[in-house]
This record gives structure tokens, sequence and C-alpha cells, in this order.
């Protein structure tokens, strides 16, 4: 069924199907309702990269998948209600909604996956409203939404994740609640978004291991009430960390071009000591009693190390042990 196109419903409501529902490419439309229904619907995976839904929702209420769903750079647009459905079901393998563009409102609620929940670079949009409805979920690994893009509400209220939830570089903005991440559990949260959040961010009752934040982007409404953590991270802007990593590059270029010429460190201690040698001899440090020390020699910044070492003897107690 790969590249075709259906004007009207598809419904596979209570089928069991062990193979996969292929809908790549697919062009689907509905006006009057979903033009694709899975409910209650037992299937192998759900393969729809690329899919387009002009007008509809695709539905998977109750509905469980041994495999997982593909949905990798499909176009979903029911702006007068939810374009994607996923209730009270289970994902034996991974969500991968990456690059899905989406208007009106993405809804997985109640449900249980047991591989990772990838929505990299998504964008979502429905201003004003929830855009994002990820609520009272279990995900056996991550939740990654590096780079992803909500015009609306993003909302992770009641879900338990077993590693972490990755929001580092998304854009979030909504008038009102921009992330209400009430009641999260999950390892590790990384709060590191690509700018300013532009509105309200609600983090209470959340509870990580690991939170990894950027205090310059956090906004002015911010609701923390009983956040709880075990590890704090903060971390420098992303200008901070290209300085710094440009400043240790040219350091290890200029000291051993990194690792590949070694003999440049011994001869660091040579030049150090040309230089020492010709400041101190044009302006030797001041003697302690003047008319009672040798004159300066630089070659007393090289004596001083060998005699410290050979002097050097071990504590007692370290030569009775």
């Amino acid at each position: 069924m790969e590249g075709f196109a259906a004007t009207g419903e598809i419904r596979s409501v209570g089928a069991r199907l062990d193979a996969n529902r292929c809908l790549t490419g697919a062009d689907l439309r509905n006006e009057d309702g979903p033009c694709l229904t899975l409910d209650r619907a037992s299937i192998g995976s759900l393969k729809a990269s690329g899919v387009t839904v002009v007008v509809g929702r695709i539905s998977l209420a109750g509905t469980t998948v041994s495999g997982g769903i593909l949905l990798e750079g499909a176009y979903l647009d029911n702006s007068r209600d939810s374009c994607l459905l996923v209730e009270r079901s289970t994902f034996r393998g991974p969500q991968r909604l990456r690059y899905l563009q989406a208007r009106g409102e993405v809804r997985i609620s109640n449900s249980r996956t047991f591989g990772r929940v990838l929505l990299g670079d998504a964008v979502l949009d429905n201003p004003g409203a929830v855009a994002l409805r990820f609520t009272r979920n279990e995900v056996g690994s991550d939740v990654v939404c590096g780079g992803m893009t909500v015009h609306g509400e993003g909302r992770f209220v009641g879900t338990q994740i077993t590693l972490g939830l990755d929001l580092e570089g998304a854009v979030l903005a909504n008038p009102g609640a921009a992330l209400d991440a009430r009641g999260l559990q999950a390892a590790e949260l990384a709060l590191l978004p690509g700018r300013d959040v532009d509105g309200t961010v609600i983090l209470e009752r959340v509870r990580v291991g690991l939170l990894r934040d950027d205090p310059g982007r956090w906004p002015r409404p911010l609701r923390v009430n009983g956040l709880t953590y075990t590890v704090l991270e903060s971390r420098c802007s992303a200008h901070d960390r290209a300085l710094l990593g440009r400043v240790w590059g040219l350091l290890q270029d200029v000291t051993v071009r990194f690792g590949y010429k070694p003999w440049r460190a011994a001869t660091w201690p040579v030049v150090l000591l040309a230089i020492g040698g010709v400041v101190y001899s044009v302006s030797p440090p001041p003697p302690l009693k003047p008319g009672e020390s040798p004159h300066f020699n630089a070659w007393f910044c090289l004596q001083l190390p060998t005699a410290l070492v050979r002097e050097w003897r071990p504590h007692p107690e370290l030569q009775r042990s």
C-alpha cells in the first residue's frame, strides 16, 4: 500500500495482523473524521514514513504493536482536533516520529512503550492549545526531543521514563504554559532548549536523578514546587563551549600537535629556561642579603630542580613501612 491515495476512512478496528501495515508515502484524507483507524487492533508494526494526512486523524486506541511505529517525515494536518491519537496502546518497539510535521494535537497518553520515543527535529504546531500531549505514559528507554519545535503546549504530565527526557535544542513557545511536566519521573532530564523558552515551565513534583539545565535559558515564569533531583549539572552556553573548545584545541595544536608531535613537550622546558635566563640576566632578581649572594647565573634555573631531586628523602614513617 505504498504511495497510494485514499479519501475517507480506512478501518481495521479489532483486526489481528501479524504482518506490518505499510503506508509509506501514502496520501490520506477524511474531512468527516479519522482517515486511518487501528483501534483495538494487533499488528506487527506501522510503517508510514512520509505519509501525508491533508485533513483527518490517525487513531491507535487500545492497539497492540509487536514492533514499533514509523512516522518519520510524515505530515499530519487536523487543526480542528488531534491529528495523531494514541491511547491505552502498547508498543514493543520504538516510536519513530523524527521530522514529523503536525498541525493540531499529537496525543500519546496512557500507553506503554518498551523502546525509544524519538521526536527529534519534529515541528508541532497548535498555538494557544496543547500541541504535544505525552501524558501518563510508561517508557522503557528514553524520550528524545532534541531540536523539536513546539508552538503550543508541550505536556509530559505523569509520565515515567526509565532513562531520560532530552529537550536539548528544543524550541518551546506558548502564550500560557510552554512546558508542563508535573509528576514526571525520569533518570535524567535535559532541559537545554535551543533558545529562551517563551511561556511558563512547570516542573512541580518532578523526580529525576540528573537534572541538566542552562540557567541562562530558564524562563521567568518557572514553577518548581516539589521538584527533586539527585545531581544538578549546569551547562555553559553553546557560545562559551565553542570558545573554550577553540582555546583548548589551539593549546593542543601549539604544544603537542594533538599528540602527533609529542617531542614538542620536551622542547618547552628548554624554551622556558632560555626565556627565563634572558629575562633574569637583563634584570636579575634582588638578593635577600646584598653583598653576600653570588652573581645570578641563568644555569641556576636548571640546577635547582636537579638539586631538589637529589636531596629529597622519604619521610621516616614511609621508610619503616
